[in-house]
């Protein structure tokens, strides 16, 4: 092999070397970013309240019609989520984004989406719905559902839920 191919080829091989960090540098950056996010959710309650981002169960009942068995059970099939007691000023109280009683919002797709997120926890859910996504064209999956586009904020869900898990099962390793 000529020298200079050896060369090119030792630097590739030290390069690939170098990926499991870059991969694990990259990992902790998102890990510290989601974390940051939802730190800024947790401690933004009283404004999410205030400005009727969340709205009290009360108010949710009454502009949605369900009863608050209904709403149980949609809780329970993962169809609609509530924001967890760690968020600001919601602490043991019932609160859910106002997103789901918005009639401009189709309601089933919102559901399908919500529950495609699986087991990932109310500021998780909130955080996905309203964070806007370079592969979204710069909008909230909110904003591509009201536009009808259901199908694309779907393929943008295994892709969060695989962020998620990735940053799961690189924590574990690290216990």
């Amino acid at each position: 092999m000529p020298q200079q191919d050896e060369k090119k080829f030792l630097e590739y091989a030290q390069e690939l070397l170098r990926l499991p960090g870059k991969f694990q540098d990259a990992a902790t950056r998102r890990r510290i970013a989601q974390w940051g996010l939802d730190l800024a959710i947790a401690k933004a309650g009283g404004s999410l309240i205030d400005d009727g981002s969340i709205i009290f169960i009360d108010e949710f009942l009454h502009r949605t019609g369900l009863s608050r068995d209904m709403f149980a059970q949609k809780l329970k099939d993962r169809k609609i989520f509530k924001m967890p007691s760690r968020v600001e000023l919601v602490w043991e109280k019932t609160y859910v984004p106002a997103f789901f009683a918005d009639a401009k919002f189709d309601l089933n797709a919102l559901e399908v989406i919500s529950k495609a997120l699986r087991t990932c926890n109310g500021i998780q859910k909130y955080r996905f719905f309203t964070t806007a996504v370079a592969t979204l064209g710069n909008q909230t999956p909110l904003d591509v559902i009201g536009a009808g586009g259901t199908e694309r904020v779907l393929q943008e869900v295994k892709i969060f839920r695989r962020g998620l898990q990735g940053l799961a099962e690189h924590g574990k390793q690290h216990e």
